[in-house]
């Protein structure tokens, strides 16, 4: 609160170029606490947990983060260490909720592929050409993304897509393509793999990372969902960046730019509620 006589602490370190270490300080504690919540692989994840349940005197995580949900204003604790920082989450406007449950578009995108190939069990080796749409004139949150596989012949066997929430960034509709496919891929078939998207080959080339990356990690939804098919069915799959306008002379070329270019991911691409 600033006066006649004082002024107001952010407005003084602007003005000042001074850091507001204070600020920084509970910024950081705050996103400490979100990545250890969100944690399953180590038991930083479980012991934060536990004392979120602890604060709110309650034994199970999601009846706890509905209850902080419906809390209204509370004093910090000097038993509970986090309370300082969910006191600020509280006093910012920022809340926790449980994960909603997501679309069941990427399994059913999934199994239609698997249904497909199963179907030709005379084929070991296959090419899968993925793309991703977005509107960049549009304000909707949704995006498109298509899969076409082929046999080495060039001929279709199975193509279709889905609808992908993105917020306008086309990784994501790119990366969900890809790990739908990985997923797909059955034991005994090959795969190579044919994207116009490098960010997504320099994403599937980072498996070995820490916790803390992972889930900063953009696109870490996708990247955990086809993560362990990933890594074991690494030496059978093959990702190759292919530009999708260069030509058509010759026939591998021909059909990359036909199934990079196709409007299948268009055809996907809706500005539907997200879901």
């Amino acid at each position: 609160m600033s006066t006649v006589h004082t002024i107001n602490k952010k407005a003084f370190c602007l003005l000042a170029g001074i850091p507001d270490l204070w600020m920084r300080a509970q910024t950081t504690r705050a996103t400490e606490l979100f990545v250890n919540l969100n944690t399953q692989y180590c038991l930083s994840g479980e012991t934060t947990r536990a004392r979120f349940c602890s604060f709110m005197a309650m034994t199970d995580i999601t009846p706890a983060m509905s209850a902080f949900e419906a809390l209204g204003n509370f004093n910090v604790r000097t038993t509970h260490r986090m309370s300082s920082t969910l006191k600020y989450l509280k006093t910012s406007g920022l809340t926790l909720t449980n994960r909603f449950e997501g679309a069941k578009s990427p399994a059913r995108l999934v199994g239609l592929i698997q249904n497909a190939l199963a179907e030709r069990p005379d084929i070991k080796e296959i090419f899968a050409y993925t793309d991703g749409s977005t509107n960049p004139k549009s304000r909707g949150a949704n995006s498109g993304c298509s899969v076409v596989i082929t046999n080495s012949q060039h001929d279709v066997l199975w193509q279709g897509g889905m609808i992908v929430r993105s917020d306008g960034n086309n990784f994501i509709p790119e990366l969900a393509a890809v790990a739908c496919t990985i997923k797909a891929l059955p034991l005994n078939v090959s795969l190579n793999l044919k994207t116009d998207s490098m960010a997504v080959i320099g994403a599937l080339g980072k498996l070995s990372v820490s916790e803390r990356k992972r889930i900063r990690a953009a696109g870490r939804p996708w990247m955990s969902f086809c993560r362990s098919e990933l890594k074991s069915k690494a030496t059978r799959i093959q990702i190759q960046h292919v530009s999708s306008h260069k030509g058509t002379e010759q026939p591998d070329q021909k059909a990359t730019t036909v199934r990079i270019n196709s409007q299948t991911a268009f055809v996907y691409l809706g500005n539907v509620e997200p879901r």
